[in-house]
């Protein structure tokens, strides 16, 4: 049974009971029942191990409380706190969310789009918040169309669209980054790419955490990145802070929170991914850079559109080549025609059932990789190899020396395998076949011989 405290009640028990159990077996992450005294531990736990083990022991993100330095709430509204706990929330998603994109570009990993989860009172105030959200006066409009409402207000198309958009949250062409859900994502739904939560509930400390970060802990890779920010689950919690820090130092909680301190310059910080292809990429059409200011876009070196594949055929068969430092030592053989002549074969194997597509048929394919070799020479600048040599007189020979071989009996293994049936007792031998050790160099083998020189007294 998962999530069986849920089945704790008289209801469920009943329910349950009807079956005639022999034995259950119980899943849960929070293994109490709620009573007037408080919470009372499950008995007959066969195993326990705890969300604190599992973050210790890197298999969840770290869940971190945030507020800002120095925050106040005297003075401010409800409203105004609340307004600003979203905002800075929102900060903080979209810093994630550009150390994701980097993450993904230097590491090949797979690109993770985060999104950000708002705890909303009710109904009500989960409609007025998507409206916020939606509007221009919201971070310019640019997440009117990313951000999605779920609870029970909607009904019929509406909910089957809203559950659908909820499904596809983790897919990185879902537009939807921001959800704002009413006590309806508590338990049982699992996903990876949340790291931001937003509590606008009231609830007492512990429940507002714990089923906050239930929703958030899971690693998108399966393994931290060690890069704290995609390791770490930030609930925003500024008027709560440290109610929520002191509750999570007792001893009998299951967390232990890092906490984070928003600074001024932060806030004010727009982090963005900004790629700088080689300027080469640009000229050959093969990329577009933002245009400098006050200067004009760079010419393009093909106004033929059809020689951009040529160009890029013949880009990936200079990177292949970069690794012969025999044939291709620098950039500058690029301008050889020998050197030409073998990219410009290459170019034909990699393109070579569409080349004769109509419409291609009339490329001058040589031209094009003579272009394109004499346009990456011309912007390249060689990183030089650095080679160490010694300095002075360098002396070289051989020195006599003496192995002492009295305690060597190494045998050669045979090549058979024995196999020992467990069962029968009986035994087969399989014969491998020649698969020795074999030397690539003579000079690898150790020889030895015993030389005796004889000589004639007369």
């Amino acid at each position: 049974m998962d999530e069986s405290h849920r089945y704790r009640a008289s209801a469920g028990v009943k329910a349950i009971n009807e079956l005639k159990p022999i034995l259950g077996l119980e899943l849960t992450a929070t293994p109490f029942t709620e009573s007037a005294k408080g919470r009372v531990p499950f008995k007959n736990v066969i195993y326990n191990y705890p969300l604190a083990q599992a973050m210790e022991d890197g298999f969840v993100k770290e869940p971190a409380v945030v507020t800002r330095r120095n925050f106040r709430a005297a003075g401010m509204s409800p409203d105004q706190i609340e307004k600003m706990k979203l905002e800075d929330g929102v900060q903080l998603h979209e810093g994630v969310k550009v150390e994701l994109d980097t993450y993904h570009r230097e590491s090949g990993q797979r690109l993770v789009k985060p999104f950000l989860l708002v705890i909303a009172r009710d109904t009500t105030h989960a409609a007025a918040l998507q409206t916020l959200i939606a509007s221009d006066a919201f971070f310019g409009g640019r997440y009117k169309d990313k951000v999605l409402q779920v609870d029970s207000s909607k009904t019929g198309a509406e909910e089957d669209q809203m559950v659908e958009r909820l499904l596809r949250v983790e897919q990185t062409e879902e537009p939807t980054e921001i959800v704002i859900h009413v006590n309806m994502l508590k338990e049982g739904w699992d996903v990876t790419n949340l790291y931001t939560i937003v509590p606008l509930r009231a609830a007492d400390s512990r429940t507002l955490v714990e089923q906050s970060i239930g929703r958030g802990l899971r690693l998108p890779y399966g393994v931290k990145t060690g890069i704290s920010a995609l390791d770490r689950l930030n609930i925003i919690a500024h008027d709560r802070f440290q109610e929520i820090v002191d509750d999570c130092n007792k001893g009998d909680s299951p967390l232990r929170l890092t906490t984070v301190e928003l600074e001024p310059e932060e806030l004010a910080r727009k982090t963005i991914t900004v790629t700088s292809p080689p300027a080469v990429f640009e000229r050959l059409g093969l990329s577009e850079m933002p245009a400098t200011a006050g200067l004009p876009p760079s010419p393009r070196v093909f106004a033929d559109p059809r020689a951009k594949g040529v160009a890029e055929a013949t880009m990936r068969a200079i990177e292949t080549m970069a690794s012969d430092t025999v044939n291709l030592p620098s950039s500058t053989r690029l301008s050889d025609p020998a050197v030409q002549a073998r990219v410009t074969a290459a170019v034909h194997t990699a393109l070579a059932g569409q080349l004769t597509l109509e419409g291609v048929t009339g490329l001058d394919v040589a031209a094009i990789v003579a272009t394109t070799c004499n346009e990456v020479a011309a912007g390249t600048i060689d990183i030089p190899r650095v080679l160490t040599t010694p300095i002075g007189k360098v002396e070289t020979g051989f020195n006599p020396f003496t192995i002492d071989v009295k305690n060597w009996n190494y045998q050669a293994l045979t090549e058979e395998l024995w196999i020992q049936h467990l069962r029968t007792h009986h035994t087969e031998v399989v014969t491998l076949g020649d698969r020795g050790i074999k030397e690539q160099r003579l000079e690898d083998y150790l020889w030895w011989e015993t030389l005796e020189v004889r000589t004639d007294s007369a």
